[in-house]
């Protein structure tokens, strides 16, 4: 999932393609499938402990995983949530501020 050049972000909050989780009691990004890419992305707001950024919840062995390039903040569950013991995940560049919990938590 990213957003093509024309709507990126760019470092700057409100320009690009967003996932505002408004007063959501959820997490915003929620992925379940291998093979995954996120980038590009702005993910905010949210109300409660469980609304977090982006949980990864996948249990899938192989499941490499990438979050890049993405805005996540004002967030008041954890930022990135790992979910997943077994997940291969790398998160590069990412730019996570203003949350309320752990920016990233491996459980």
């Amino acid at each position: 999932m990213t957003a093509d050049p024309g709507n990126r972000h760019l470092g700057i909050a409100g320009a690009g393609v967003i996932f505002d989780n408004g007063a959501g009691i959820a997490r915003a990004v929620y992925v379940q499938d291998e093979h995954v890419t996120i980038e590009w992305i702005e993910v905010k707001n949210g109300s409660g402990v469980n609304a977090h950024g982006i949980e990864i919840a996948n249990t899938l062995p192989q499941n490499q995983l990438i979050l890049r390039n993405n805005l996540i903040h004002d967030i008041t569950g954890r930022s990135i949530l790992v979910s997943a013991s077994d997940a291969e995940l790398d998160i590069i560049n990412n730019f996570v501020y203003r949350g309320t919990r752990e920016a990233v938590y491996l459980s």
